[in-house]
C-alpha cells in the first residue's frame, strides 16, 4: 500500500492586497502530519526556496503525478491553503451557476471541474482525500454526496468533550484576520502585471494547461464519489486568514482547528474531526462552516491512514 501526498500553500507575496500570511505555515503544518502518518509528500509553496513554487503548471503535474501508476489499496492526499474564488459555468452544471476555483501563484484559476475530471481518473480501490483551506472551497470536487454541511449552531453531533488548552489556545488569541477570497477581476489584473499582458488563461489555464500534458484518458460519464473532501467553508461562504497579535505564526482557521482536533483525537474518523472542527469555531465565535462532502464508507475511517 502507497501513501502518496501534494501539498501547497501559497502567501501570494507582494501582490498587495492579495497577500495572504498563514498559507506556507500551513504547508508545513500539513506536511508535518503527513510525514507522521507515513505519507510521501511533495510540498509546494511560494515562502520557501527548498520547494518548488506552485504555479499552475507545477500544481497540474504534481497532480498528474500523484495519481498516476496506481493500484488498489494506495491512499493519495491534497492539501491547498490558498485563494479560493468563484466564475461562470456558462450554465453548464453548478446549481448557483458559479465554478469555484483555486487560485494557483501565478494568478491562474484550476477550477472545480479540473479538479473533479483529475481525480476521476485514478483506479477503483484507490483512496483519494482533498483538504482545502480557502474560500469557496465547500463543493471544490462536485461530490454528490454532502455529509456535513450547513450552520454549525445547529450541530447535533459534536463531541462533548472538552479541548485540552494547551491545543486550544492558539483559536482563542486576539488576532487581525483577512478572507482567503480574491474576486476573479483581481485574479486577472494580477494575471496581467505579472505576465504583461492579457491573456485568457487569466480566467481558467485549465484547458490550455491540459492540452500540453499527458493526463490518463478520463472516464465516460460520472463516477461515484472517489475523493473525499474536507473544506474549510460552504460554497458560498469565505474562510479565515489569522495573524495572531502576540507574533506567533499566522495560520488558516481551518487548517489550525484541523490540527488541534487531530492532536487531541489521533485515531479519530474523518467525519469525527470535521464535527470536532465545526465545535471548536462554533465556541470560539467564528462564522465559517467546515464542510465534509464523499461516501459514508469513506467519511467512517482513521483520519490519515
Amino acid at each position: 500500500m502507497g501513501k502518496h501526498a501534494v501539498v501547497v500553500g501559497i502567501n501570494y507575496k507582494g501582490s498587495g492586497n492579495g497577500e495572504l500570511k498563514g498559507c506556507t505555515n500551513d504547508a508545513e503544518t500539513m506536511t508535518r502530519i503527513l510525514l507522521e502518518k507515513g505519507y510521501n509528500v511533495a510540498t509546494l509553496s511560494d515562502g520557501h526556496s527548498k520547494w518548488y513554487k506552485p504555479t499552475y503548471e507545477i500544481i497540474m503535474l504534481a497532480l498528474e503525478d500523484l495519481i498516476s501508476n496506481k493500484k488498489a489499496g494506495d491512499n493519495l492526499v491534497f492539501y491547498f491553503s490558498g485563494h479560493g474564488t468563484q466564475e461562470n459555468d456558462g450554465g453548464r452544471d453548478e446549481r448557483d451557476g458559479l465554478d469555484e476555483c483555486i487560485v494557483s501563484s501565478d494568478w491562474r484559476a484550476i477550477s472545480d471541474n479540473t479538479l473533479r475530471d483529475t481525480f476521476e481518473r485514478v483506479p477503483d480501490g484507490v483512496s483519494c482525500t482533498a483538504i482545502m483551506d480557502c474560500c469557496h472551497s465547500g463543493t471544490l470536487f462536485d461530490g454528490q454526496h454532502r455529509l456535513i454541511h450547513g450552520d454549525k449552531n445547529l450541530d447535533r453531533s459534536s463531541s462533548s468533550a472538552r479541548l485540552r488548552p494547551e491545543v486550544s489556545a492558539p483559536l482563542k488569541k486576539p488576532a487581525t484576520t483577512n478572507t482567503r477570497f480574491i474576486p476573479l477581476s483581481q485574479v486577472e489584473e494580477q494575471y496581467n502585471k505579472l505576465h504583461g499582458h492579457r491573456d485568457t488563461m487569466a480566467r481558467s489555464a485549465d484547458t490550455c494547461v491540459a492540452r500540453s500534458m499527458a493526463l490518463p484518458q478520463r472516464r465516460k460519464g460520472r463516477r461515484a464519489d472517489t475523493t473525499l473532501l474536507l473544506s474549510a467553508c460552504e460554497e458560498g461562504e469565505k474562510c479565515l486568514d489569522v495573524a495572531p497579535h502576540d507574533g506567533t505564526a499566522p495560520f488558516g482557521l481551518f487548517t489550525k482547528a484541523l490540527e488541534v482536533a487531530y492532536r487531541q483525537r489521533r485515531s479519530a474518523r474523518y467525519d469525527e474531526l470535521v464535527w470536532e472542527v465545526r465545535r471548536m469555531l462554533r465556541v470560539a465565535g467564528f462564522s465559517q462552516n467546515p464542510c465534509l462532502e464523499g461516501t459514508r464508507a469513506m467519511a467512517s475511517v482513521a483520519f490519515l491512514q
